[in-house]
């Protein structure tokens, strides 16, 4: 598992996760980027629908060697709305080994869509 030098890739493949089984138990895998991949993800955005008519919390974190790393905890977000947690003008990088990963506080209630580039 080496960083990738993001000046010499050869491919950079655009792709979209989605995903609406957040648990409320406990963080759950939103995108993985497996050990020696030799790719590393860029993430463009992240984008959460509350699907419910009651406001719900969220929980977003990285993990990246057995350890949680929060970017959001505890966010609110309203009733039959959106939230754009990451955008381009804040993207973050996945690397090998690494896990995107959330918690609904009320489990189903969330789509969550994933923007990112596949660097190779």
């Amino acid at each position: 598992m080496s960083p990738i030098n993001i000046v010499s890739v050869s491919n950079i493949t655009a792709r979209t996760s989605a995903t609406s089984s957040l648990q409320s138990g406990s963080l759950s895998a939103i995108l993985t980027n497996p050990a020696s991949s030799n790719h590393l993800y860029k993430i463009n955005s992240v984008t959460l629908s509350n699907k419910l008519t009651i406001n719900t919390s969220v929980d977003l974190a990285l993990t990246s060697a057995s350890n949680d790393y929060y970017f959001a905890k505890s966010v609110v977000i309203p009733a039959s709305s959106s939230l754009i947690l990451v955008g381009k003008e804040n993207s973050i990088y996945l690397e090998e080994g690494s896990v995107l990963k959330g918690k609904a506080f009320h489990t189903g209630s969330l789509d969550v869509i994933v923007g990112y580039e596949d660097l190779s």
